[in-house]
């Protein structure tokens, strides 16, 4: 038989831990070292081909190799991003429904965003493939 370490309050209202916080400490922790890499690479290619001229500079970020870092590079600081604003709003935004609010702008902005780059990378392969 398991102890329940919940206050009688706390049983009452149904309030118990929500077990989601350590998956969501460690996909933060995941994202962050990943991080590390993906951002030193951008920035070395960034720097790299910062003096290039426009056809070389386009072709570099036109291969599939480097546009799918790139998008990795992206999508892992927007996901990262997301994880520390939902707990800035769980943890500071007291009133339910602003909360719920704000989670579900957080969501639609990153959603918004990560379906610009996606398609704005495959948009610049496809035009670098095709010669279109």
């Amino acid at each position: 038989m398991q102890k329940q370490f919940l206050t009688a309050n706390k049983r009452a209202r149904g309030l118990g831990s929500a077990h989601s916080g350590s998956h969501h400490w460690l996909s933060q922790r995941i994202s962050a070292v990943a991080l590390v890499f993906l951002s030193l690479w951008f920035v070395l290619s960034l720097a790299r081909t910062a003096r290039w001229e426009f056809p070389d500079f386009m072709v570099f970020w036109g291969h599939p190799f480097n546009m799918i870092l790139a998008q990795l590079t992206m999508l892992t600081a927007l996901y990262h991003a997301v994880l520390g604003l939902q707990i800035v709003a769980e943890d500071y935004i007291h009133h339910h429904g602003w909360r719920f609010f704000w989670l579900l702008l957080i969501k639609f902005i990153a959603v918004l965003l990560a379906s610009l780059w996606v398609y704005g990378g495959i948009f610049l392969t496809s035009w670098m493939v095709n010669g279109l």
